[in-house]
């Protein structure tokens, strides 16, 4: 492939110092990553059943589908933006900019289709695969900006500092929009909410596509390209699950990965089940239980107290800290279901404020799909359905309905328990994780020494401790690679 120096001169090739600004036109397309990940657990369950026509487990399927099928275009389009300056379109437009040039139309063309009320099933379905394809193809080469943009460490923190910050405003919007629709009881409350949001990810796609930039095409980089071993798709897929299993003998990624899936899985399934707690449980309105999803923004703040916190306490300290605090605000909530206190509004208020300082949203489709399916074994009557008893009698449109005992006891339950399980079996683990910065010292140390020679007979009897602990493996069988010989000695008869 020649170079493509006609097109060197372009913004797309032309590095400028990574300011506040520049970071932040980077990150804000995090607003829609991160908002359209909140949307799937925290928003998507509840619409499809209330205003789609669909049962909560067709609903559930239909997320789930969708996440298989985007894990599997994923492993696809990685190597397809990797390889896409070898046409012209890559040339001109860049390998990773042109996948957002087309990403911002894409997503206002379709986008809104999502929120188009009583569409059912397959609609739904296909409109959400393609949704899922379009998201992947922004998302994937935009998260390579990064190492494009600059080999500085400070520079990529300021990036992913903005990007942090942005994806947490993009998961208060999520809540915070349809709730203020929804106050207004416009029946159009998601199609309106669909095409601001279609706008705004939009907006910030385009945004980010205009102030970034990636490396040049110079002859040296292409050959570095063309020199990077190219395996066929099977084998590529092959060595990636090979390498991805052999970090399942390490113990501190096991209980690294347990307490990772089990709290973000448990705090998956709260967001997710949430809005239905307010609405059929408490008897509460629509835009309440959107609100009380949105308090996640008091979180900002503590996420930087936090980081001093890691540094000082390190990882169990903080864990052991969020994850009582989470358990107890979970405990509220079931107390509150029960005796049900005049206050019920304020309390919901300061148990919401509680939980969301002290945790997160991701993508959930697992945990959408187990919601789903206790909803539909609760018995839960979807809106629409013949015989039921709007909670709402002014309600003429889609009216949640009054749910039976059996289905208000399980939407508590699953809000309450089957979050504080997942929770409890995170927080017994992490006692039992133990890195931090003083062992993952001790752990580089040893490897330091180890590379430039030193006999693995030498080690002392704290590394050995630490280096145990941390492998779960016996020293003497860490890393066999290295060659177990002492450093030469010089003798005065060698000089």
């Amino acid at each position: 492939m020649s170079t493509p120096t006609d097109y060197s001169d372009r913004r797309v090739y032309t590095p400028k110092p990574i300011t506040l600004a520049r970071s932040i036109g980077f990150g804000v397309l995090d607003l829609m990553g991160g908002g359209w990940n909140t949307i799937i657990s925290g928003l998507m369950l509840y619409f499809f059943t209330t205003y789609g026509n669909v049962s909560a487990v067709e609903a559930g399927t239909i997320l789930f589908v969708a996440r298989i099928v985007d894990a599997v275009i994923s492993l696809l389009i990685g190597p397809l933006t990797d390889n896409f300056y070898r046409n012209k379109l890559g040339q001109k437009y860049g390998r990773r900019h042109f996948f957002l040039l087309i990403g911002a139309p894409a997503l206002l063309l379709v986008f809104p289709l999502l929120w188009v009320s009583h569409q059912g099933f397959w609609y739904y379905l296909l409109v959400y695969l393609a949704i899922e394809i379009i998201m992947a193809v922004i998302l994937i080469p935009w998260e390579t900006l990064p190492t494009e943009m600059t080999d500085n460490y400070t520079s990529r923190t300021k990036l992913s500092s903005a990007r942090m910050f942005l994806s947490a405003t993009g998961t208060f919007l999520v809540f915070f929009i349809p709730a203020q629709i929804k106050a207004t009881n416009d029946p159009n409350a998601y199609l309106y909410t669909g095409l601001i949001f279609s706008v705004l990810f939009a907006a910030a796609v385009a945004t980010t596509y205009f102030t970034t930039w990636e490396r040049t095409l110079t002859p040296e980089f292409v050959a570095e390209l063309e020199s990077r071993p190219k395996l066929p798709l099977g084998e590529l897929i092959k060595q990636n699950l090979k390498d991805f299993g052999s970090t399942f003998t390490n113990n501190s990624f096991v209980k690294l990965l347990t307490i990772y899936l089990c709290s973000f899985t448990g705090k998956d399934i709260f967001a997710t089940a949430l809005t239905f707690f307010v609405v059929y449980s408490l008897q509460g309105s629509e835009s309440f239980g959107l609100t009380l999803q949105a308090l996640s923004i008091v979180g900002l703040p503590v996420t930087i107290a936090a980081g001093f916190m890691m540094v000082r306490k390190g990882p169990k300290f903080l864990w052991g800290l969020s994850f009582t605090i989470i358990i107890a605000s979970l405990l509220s909530l079931g107390a509150i279901y029960l005796f049900k206190p005049a206050s019920t509004v304020v309390l919901l208020i300061i148990v919401g404020t509680a939980y969301q300082t002290f945790t997160r949203k991701s993508t959930g489709a697992v945990a959408t799909l187990i919601v789903s399916w206790l909803l539909d074994l609760g018995g839960f009557i979807k809106p629409g359905t013949a015989g039921g008893v709007p909670i709402n009698p002014s309600c003429t449109a889609d009216c949640p309905l009054v749910q039976t005992e059996l289905a208000q006891h399980t939407i508590t339950n699953v809000v309450v328990f089957l979050p504080m399980a997942l929770i409890l079996i995170a927080l017994i683990t992490s006692r039992f994780f133990h890195l931090n910065a003083r062992t993952h010292e001790v752990l580089r140390s040893e490897l330091d020494r180890l590379t430039a020679g030193g006999a693995k007979a030498d080690v002392t009897p704290e590394t050995r401790e630490v280096v145990e602990k941390l492998t779960g493996h016996s020293y003497d069988h860490v890393w066999p690679d290295l060659i177990d010989k002492a450093v030469p000695t010089i003798k005065s008869t060698d000089v």
